[in-house]
């Protein structure tokens, strides 16, 4: 009863259900999750809102393993690796970027290059939302010790979002600690508590 209200807060929060449903690997039928996919100024009142929905709110309430019943498949496109979750209909960035972090500017240039090469013959990746890109969080740790399941990448810590907190801030999801937090755009590298942040670029699939 407990994750089934979670799970009703979660989605009169922050995410939209659409009328579609899919046929999972297992036969069952699953109905579709749409997240928001455009950018918005997020302040703290909206972060306090919903910030128990975050998995290191959660502690021992969630009991299902994640707050999305995700359906993911790794696929390589051109001999790029990517990650499509038939749940939200997302494609995901199976590695993300690597090396020390970069500032958000950095990362908004990264994704750019990405697009200019076509990721797995795609020219449409971009920095997800704060609500898709917490979607990613599970209630524990796999065994590389983050919040996301371990079909991707685990040099990724800290995902930077497109959205604002402040003028001069954005909000990420940190991995490592399964909640969510802003920091500065112009941090080359390095957050606020020190903490290198990554990108790991999303698009909508279908």
């Amino acid at each position: 009863m407990r994750k089934f209200l979670l799970l009703n807060i979660l989605i009169a929060s922050f995410v939209l259900l659409s009328a579609a449903t899919f046929e999972t690997a297992s036969g069952e039928y699953q109905q579709r999750v749409k997240l928001r996919s455009t950018y918005k100024s997020l302040s703290r009142s909206d972060h306090d809102g919903f910030k128990n929905l975050m998995i290191g709110k959660l502690g021992g309430n969630q009991e299902d393993g994640r707050i999305i019943e995700h359906n993911y498949k790794l696929e390589t496109i051109d001999g790029d690796k990517v990650v499509i979750d038939s749940v939200t209909g997302l494609m995901w960035h199976q590695s993300g970027s690597a090396g020390f972090g970069i500032s958000w500017q950095k990362a908004e240039e990264w994704v750019a290059k990405l697009n200019d090469k076509g990721y797995a013959g795609f020219r449409d990746w971009r920095l997800p939302t704060l609500e898709e890109a917490a979607s990613l969080l599970r209630s524990s740790k796999d065994s590389g010790g983050l919040y996301i399941d371990k079909i991707f990448a685990g040099t990724q810590k800290y995902l930077w979002t497109g959205d604002i907190y402040k003028k001069e801030d954005r909000w990420f999801v940190d991995l490592n600690q399964g909640n969510i937090t802003w920091s500065s755009k112009y941090l080359y590298g390095f957050n606020r508590n020190l903490r290198a942040n990554f990108i790991r670029p999303v698009r909508s699939h279908n």
